[in-house]
């Protein structure tokens, strides 16, 4: 079984059922190496805001775990429009596993709006989750940018890359998380 199915099969799920209604999908997943967390991010089809997007995620999260996410306070990305929360929730169909994850929404240049869900099982979340938004902040660019960087699977002569993104400490109000994000966010 590949990682993605071990670690977070939900995530797949979320942006088959949230992206172009046409079934065009403008998913993109990041597998991390050996099975340490998941990766998906893309724009959210029919959403004109960050909370919107978020709230549908977080719906069709209870829907394919079967249980629903014990969501955290929202917060503001520092120097950014974007909106981040931490949630957890067992996912019953997976035999009941616990899954930790951060959801990030943020306005698309296009009128849209983009979504990232870094997830992994609760108990490697905290180790996990600096080197997934290190290495999804890598390519993602909410807002626009991400639209002018071709896919994976693109030919690698079309292929940007450079150096990861630095990142800065955030914490959230209450102190029991904090994760770290790209300056200027």
């Amino acid at each position: 079984m590949n990682p993605i199915a071990r670690s977070f099969p939900l995530a797949i799920a979320i942006w088959l059922s949230l992206s172009a209604p046409s079934g065009a999908l403008a998913l993109e997943t990041i597998e991390m190496p050996h099975g340490a967390g998941t990766i998906v991010y893309g724009p959210v089809a029919n959403a004109t805001t960050p909370a919107a997007a978020m709230g549908k995620v977080l719906r069709t999260v209870h829907q394919s775990c079967q249980d629903r996410p014990q969501v955290g306070k929202v917060f503001r990305v520092r120097n950014s429009d974007s909106f981040a929360v931490f949630f957890t929730v067992v996912n019953h169909p997976q035999g009941d596993k616990h899954v930790a994850g951060l959801l990030i929404a943020s306005a698309a240049g296009s009128g849209g709006v983009e979504a990232a869900l870094v997830s992994d099982e609760a108990s490697r979340f905290g180790n996990s989750v600096n080197p997934m938004l290190t290495r999804l902040f890598g390519v993602w660019h909410p807002g626009g940018a991400a639209a002018a960087t071709p896919a994976r699977n693109a030919p690698a002569a079309t292929r940007h890359s450079g150096p990861a993104a630095k990142l800065h400490t955030v914490t959230t109000s209450d102190n029991s998380a904090s994760i770290g994000i790209p300056d200027g966010w």
